[in-house]
């Protein structure tokens, strides 16, 4: 394929679809910002709230108080994120404006900003120690975004889809690829089938809406990783401004767009 072409096939996808390509950023921020999240916050999760809740209730008489308590705040914390992204988005469209989608964005970008800052603020130069009221406001902040970016987009081209966690995006990804497999050994039997034809489709669709997300998301966190690793003291939390800024490049793109 010539340069051209490879060029016009790119644009072409882009355009056409928009929503999938806007899903696979937020999928890249969210597992970057999960895993740097994980690992700052002494092994809470901002993005996946069914693994706090399982090591948060297990831990309860453990006497591990701090890390507990943590991980349970990120819950509602979450939760908050996502009634507020959905509230604004329910406002902005009932006033008939298509702003809604950038507004969301912006208050990731927003909520990540006081993480990253309240983190530098609080490390030392052997860099940031649990401390309880200090711990909290990280976590809820972390968590907030997190719940923001997931009430910001639900389904992308007719495909439930979270970005923020991967656990229903794998289920969503074995179930459309087992279910694409059967619909096409049902065509090999009858090809004039419109009922395997169609299954065909919609599970090959789904299967390439879903897969590039968790590829990235698996790619964001690894970065997020190697990049926490390679930091100490307060410039730990400079980590954060490549997704701050990737944030705020997304609102600028969708500015016009409901995603």
């Amino acid at each position: 394929m010539s340069d051209v072409a490879r060029t016009e096939a790119s644009e072409s996808w882009f355009v056409e679809h928009p929503n999938r390509w806007f899903a696979v950023a937020l999928a890249a921020i969210a597992g970057y910002v999960d895993a740097f999240g994980f690992l700052v916050l002494f092994g809470a999760f901002v993005g996946h709230m069914s693994g706090n809740v399982v090591a948060g209730v297990a831990q309860l008489g453990s006497g591990l108080g701090l890390v507990t308590y943590e991980r349970l705040l990120a819950i509602p914390a979450f939760v908050l994120g996502v009634a507020l992204a959905y509230t604004l988005i329910e406002a902005f469209r009932r006033r008939a404006s298509r702003r809604e989608t950038s507004v969301v964005l912006l208050l990731e970008a927003s909520l990540l900003v006081v993480f990253a800052v309240m983190g530098a603020l609080f490390s030392d130069e052997a860099g940031y120690r649990p401390d309880t009221w200090r711990l909290y406001i990280l976590t809820v902040a972390a968590a907030m975004a997190m719940g923001v970016q997931t009430g910001n987009l639900r389904r992308v081209e007719g495909v439930p889809l979270h970005t923020t966690f991967i656990s229903g995006a794998l289920t969503a990804l074995t179930v459309n690829a087992v279910g694409n497999l059967f619909a096409r050994l049902d065509l090999k039997r009858d090809p004039a089938s419109a009922k395997a034809a169609e299954r065909s489709r919609t599970t090959g669709h789904a299967v390439a809406v879903v897969a590039p997300c968790l590829g990235v998301f698996v790619v964001g966190a690894f970065l997020a990783a190697i990049l926490e690793a390679r930091t100490t003291g307060p410039a730990k939390f400079a980590v954060v401004a490549p997704a701050i800024a990737a944030l705020a490049l997304l609102a600028y793109l969708m500015r016009d767009e409901a995603a």
